[in-house]
């Protein structure tokens, strides 16, 4: 399967499709590439690694295995891959290869974006949530002590080469990470995806994983495509997110995974929601069966005036407060502007 992204700066295909992972080399020869760079963790490469040495044989590459967490998503890691790079020699006609989750995705889009004004990179997702969000729609970024994210820009890969078969090798915890990317396109645009998952068998078998990838990315897609540079309505991505990464910073990276995070997220701004007549009674209560069903936290624990100061930072904020986007129902998604001054009242409706 392929989806295309269309986009009037960028076009570029995802491919979909189990094995591709034995195709690499055939693949990077019809593009016509000789030199590259690639970019992995430990734990991906430990699993994935010497199949990855195989299809890159006739190639010269550099490779930077970095620790697997989001911590890897650093300015002192950024430096390391630009020093790696300029040692290599590196220049605009090689390519470089994103092979891991989303913090890989993030941190060498990023690299690539800004080193020599531009290198073109290839996102091979190994993640359930990379392979549904974070490896399409050009956000590349890296995290300061301040707070997520808050060093990025937009730039889109080559290609994106998704390998369902790379979900075999995840832990539990993190297939479940994912899945709470893909309950949140449900949440926002995909009403039949939510209902899918409220029914389906746990876990998830192949085929059922390939149509959920394939659903949950269509939902980036169309909007992506509708508000590239997240003017607009491509901001409903963010449901769960302004609290999940408030939480993600509070526990210093490290006490949940970007999914637990962004689960716990959208169930507190339903509540809030909810409790305004902004969202459709019991939403929250669906929102944290299904949530538990996949074996997601729905609730942090966590007093909302410990996370004031890294919801005070988000990238979101406007000059008048902070654009939420919030559900009314599943399926059905809206942005919500609040003031900075009501802020903490709103998310206290709880």
């Amino acid at each position: 399967m392929t989806i295309t992204i269309n986009l009037a700066t960028a076009y570029y295909p995802i491919t979909i499709e189990s094995s591709l992972r034995f195709q690499i080399k055939t693949r990077l020869e019809e593009m016509g590439c000789n030199r590259l760079a690639v970019v992995t963790d430990s734990t991906v490469w430990k699993h994935h690694g010497v199949l990855m040495t195989q299809q890159l044989l006739d190639f010269q590459y550099d490779l930077t295995v970095l620790p697997p967490g989001e911590s890897s998503k650093s300015h002192e890691n950024l430096m390391l891959l630009y020093r790696r790079w300029i040692d290599f020699g590196l220049t605009r006609k090689d390519m470089v290869l994103a092979f891991g989750g989303g913090v890989i995705g993030d941190l060498t889009g990023y690299a690539a974006a800004t080193f020599l004004r531009g290198i073109p990179f290839i996102q091979i997702p190994t993640t359930l949530l990379s392979q549904v969000d974070s490896s399409i729609g050009g956000k590349v970024a890296v995290n300061l002590p301040e707070g997520k994210n808050l060093i990025g820009t937009f730039y889109h890969p080559k290609e994106v080469w998704i390998d369902p078969d790379y979900l075999l090798t995840l832990s539990d915890r993190i297939f479940r990470d994912g899945m709470a990317e893909v309950i949140k396109a449900g949440c926002i645009m995909n009403k039949t995806l939510y209902q899918m998952l409220d029914t389906c068998a746990w876990p998830l078998e192949s085929q059922e994983a390939i149509k959920i990838i394939s659903m949950a990315l269509t939902v980036k897609k169309q909007l992506v495509e509708s508000d590239e540079k997240e003017f607009g309505c491509r901001k409903l991505l963010n449901f769960g997110h302004t609290l999940g990464h408030a939480l993600e910073a509070y526990g210093q990276y490290t006490r949940w995974t970007h999914g637990e995070a962004v689960a716990m997220g959208m169930v507190w701004i339903t509540r809030s929601a909810e409790r305004a007549g902004l969202s459709q009674k019991e939403s929250t209560a669906e929102l944290v069966g299904l949530l538990e069903r996949m074996g997601l936290p729905t609730e942090s624990g966590i007093a909302l005036d410990e996370l004031m100061i890294w919801l005070n930072r988000d990238k979101k904020k406007t000059n008048r407060g902070i654009e939420l986007a919030l559900m009314k129902k599943p399926g059905i998604s809206f942005l919500h502007e609040v003031a900075q001054e009501d802020l903490y009242t709103f998310l206290s409706l709880r």
